[in-house]
């Protein structure tokens, strides 16, 4: 990072008594700015305001830096065509990083949440999720929610009801595609309908 600022020549001082911090600044150095922000909260939330204010005063700015893989900062990427919205990953994500759509399925990300613990990918079972190891210095970007993906709810043929996203029935068709449970079309017409309608059709005469 500090060779992507073009920061390897500066000197740093951490200090314990604020007064002096104004006289701190080095002479030979073309930064004139001394970092204010309190080192409150996780360790991680104070590593990233050291690194947006080094980025701030840099001689080369950067707008996202990308890090080695296990670092503490990244996004997740995700394949959209693998991925079902099951919400696996929602579910196992230890900082709440990745949210639900709520009344919508979608999947969402605040960035400034994941921990690059690659869970989420580990309990995907479409292997949809790649780490992406990064520090991005865009404090918009990063802590508000951004959607990974979204669609329209699968509606059952039968009631209308809205019971699964797209892509879900969609792969569960394919998977099921051969199966001699599912060998004719009123069986298969039954993946496609809410678990109400599913049973009343399996008992009609």
């Amino acid at each position: 990072i500090i060779n992507e600022l073009e920061l390897s020549d500066f000197e740093m001082h951490t200090v314990s008594d604020l007064t002096p911090l104004t006289s701190l600044n080095p002479s030979h150095s073309e930064i004139d700015s001394v970092a204010r922000f309190s080192a409150v909260g996780s360790k991680r939330n104070t590593i990233r305001s050291a690194l947006t204010h080094l980025n701030s005063v840099a001689r080369a700015t950067q707008e996202c830096i990308a890090l080695p893989s296990g670092s503490l900062f990244g996004q997740i990427n995700v394949n959209r065509e693998a991925c079902t919205l099951c919400m696996a990953c929602v579910s196992v994500c230890p900082g709440k990083a990745l949210q639900d759509g709520g009344d919508s399925p979608a999947l969402k990300l605040i960035e400034a949440n994941c921990l690059q613990c690659g869970i989420c990918a580990n309990a995907c079972p479409e292997q949809a999720i790649e780490l992406d190891a990064r520090i991005h210095f865009d404090h918009n970007t990063t802590h508000s929610p951004r959607a990974l993906k979204e669609e329209e709810p699968f509606r059952c043929l039968s009631c209308g009801k809205p019971f699964a996203t797209q892509s879900m029935i969609k792969t569960m068709t394919e998977k099921l595609k051969g199966h001699w449970m599912f060998d004719d079309a009123a069986a298969v017409k039954r993946l496609q309908m809410c678990e109400d309608c599913r049973v009343i059709d399996m008992f009609k005469k």
